[in-house]
């Protein structure tokens, strides 16, 4: 775990470090702004539906 300060260092890690394949899981509540984080990945690294299992 590391800490980041803000949601934009956080984007710009996980740009930095995810590798195709990998799964990124985001949890936490909306106010601490992970929500943003989430959607930032997904907007570069979409991931078919089928692939995701619920």
């Amino acid at each position: 775990a590391e800490y980041m300060p803000d949601a934009a260092t956080a984007v710009a890690l996980l740009h930095a470090e995810l590798r195709p394949g990998d799964v990124v899981l985001v949890k936490a509540s909306r106010a601490v702004g992970l929500d943003r984080v989430a959607a930032a990945l997904l907007s570069t690294h979409p991931s078919p539906a089928e692939q995701v299992s619920r």
